[in-house]
């Protein structure tokens, strides 16, 4: 007895590996690490979480920005994480919770894959759904480079999420 062919859902009953317990509100986006040991989750309660998996322990709260947590994601070696809030910023951090870059207003994030991140550095790609726009950040380059600021790759909109292709564009 199980799912009917082409049926999604997952067959009765489902025990859950682990319950994450902390946020106070609902989830918005949670990731994995590279190495499945660690979770980032990300919630309207304003925080993002980093849960370590092969400890019982409480998550550590990474950012607390006054307003929800929309979007996560790890970079491609998990050493960074960047996170979308509502009313503020999007940040990139480390592990520690330590503030690496403040990027502007932005509804979803996503960084660029390995193997353009090898070569070219981290990139982070925000969308941000008021102004709509969608930015390019260098985490190699400080702000402005060049006389410039972050490629504007596209506006107009409405956006929904940042996502690059599997080789960086």
């Amino acid at each position: 007895e199980g799912a009917a062919q082409g049926d999604c859902r997952a067959p009765s009953p489902v025990t859950p590996l682990m319950v994450l317990k902390g946020h106070t509100d609902d989830l918005t986006g949670a990731v994995f690490c590279g190495n499945d040991k660690r979770v980032v989750t990300a919630s309207h309660d304003d925080t993002l979480r980093l849960w370590d998996l092969t400890r019982l322990a409480e998550p550590r709260v990474l950012a607390r920005q006054g307003s929800a947590a929309l979007d996560v994601e790890y970079n491609w070696n998990g050493e960074l994480i960047a996170a979308a809030f509502e009313a503020n910023p999007a940040l990139v951090v480390d592990g520690d919770g330590g503030v690496r870059k403040r990027l502007g207003y932005a509804g979803s994030v996503d960084f660029i894959p390995a193997e353009r991140a090898q070569q070219d550095g981290d990139y982070v790609l925000t969308i941000s759904r008021e102004t709509p726009t969608s930015r390019n950040w260098s985490l190699v380059h400080e702000w402005p480079v060049a006389g410039g600021s972050p490629a504007t790759l596209a506006s107009g909109g409405p956006f929904q999420s940042a996502v690059y292709g599997p080789h960086g564009d």
